[in-house]
């Protein structure tokens, strides 16, 4: 088992150190929580980096409403939704940007771009989306990760199979579609399929989402999802991240959240994101046997094909 994990506020507590020494963890999400000036973010991260310098620093950094670090320095994005309307020289403005003032306060990447389909009616997605059309999609998504990976910053799209056409938010109430795998693949599933083609995708992160005509279980807890269909229909060769499982969608009435990190392994995810509940985070850490990523060959070639990027 591997994870991301949040920290508590503006500098490592204790117990932050702790977490961040056990070698299943790999590294760090930030948080506003974690964010005031320009030195304190730079002192934290390099803290974090002392500790172990292979620790990875990570933050949801959109642009839009998702913008974690959102007052000066760091300069007000549009959200990507925005950028449809906007010329290719503004989109990889856009991305330079981000990328630039991340890296220049020790943050390596941020999870992005969202490739789901934008739909009015979502309570979660909405205009972080680039588009409602696939292929706009994935003509914007190619331009803003070909300048990600110019700032030396890897691609994480989200949300696998696409939570765009999703009213729910899964943050905060399950979240069920109902559509065939054909229809899908030509709607939400396009952009992934396509980047995934075009070798653009270096990560993926599935979402906490139910197609119920295709399979009853969670995409995040879904063998179906992440090892049948990603792995072997699509042969994606890269890290296959969780969204928060802390995420209400994430959790079915009758399982604890440390049963859907065990299930979203056991499906054949790779790095668990474990972003604000240290209960659940130091619960997991307690009986998991540090993991030396060396002994498992296949995620080891793909982490280190991932961090060779930043």
């Amino acid at each position: 088992m591997h994870f991301i994990i949040g920290i508590e506020g503006t500098k490592l507590t204790a117990n932050d150190i702790q977490r961040l020494t056990h070698k299943s963890v790999l590294g760090c999400i930030l948080f506003k929580r974690n964010y005031e000036s320009t030195s304190q973010l730079k002192t934290l991260t390099q803290s974090i980096k002392a500790l172990r310098e292979e620790l990875v620093i990570s933050v949801d950094q959109e642009g839009g409403r998702v913008q974690r670090f959102d007052h000066p320095p760091f300069h007000p994005l549009l959200s990507l939704f925005e950028l449809e309307k906007k010329t290719d020289k503004e989109v990889i403005q856009h991305a330079s940007l981000l990328a630039r003032e991340l890296k220049n306060h020790g943050v390596d990447f941020t999870f992005a771009p969202v490739v789901d389909l934008y739909n009015a009616k979502s309570r979660v997605i909405n205009t972080r989306a680039f588009s409602s059309d696939p292929k706009k999609v994935v003509e914007l998504a190619t331009l803003y990760i070909q300048t990600l990976r110019q700032k030396k910053m890897p691609s994480v799209l989200k949300h696998f199979p696409g939570h765009g056409s999703i009213d729910a938010d899964s943050h905060l109430e399950s979240a069920h579609y109902t559509i065939s795998l054909n229809a899908l693949e030509k709607r939400d599933l396009q952009p992934f399929i396509a980047l995934i083609n075009a070798s653009l995708a270096d990560s993926i992160m599935v979402g906490h989402i139910t197609l119920t005509e295709i399979d009853n279980v969670i995409a995040s807890q879904s063998s179906f999802w992440l090892k049948t269909y990603l792995r072997e229909k699509l042969h994606f060769q890269g890290i296959i991240f969780s969204d928060d499982m802390g995420m209400f969608a994430a959790n079915k009435p009758d399982q604890s959240a440390t049963d859907a990190i065990d299930h979203f392994f056991a499906a054949g995810g790779d790095i668990a994101l474990l972003c604000n509940d240290f209960t659940v985070i130091d619960h997991m850490l307690a009986y998991t046997q540090p993991s030396d990523i060396t002994t498992d060959t296949n995620f080891n070639h793909r982490w280190r094909t991932f961090i060779a990027t930043l």
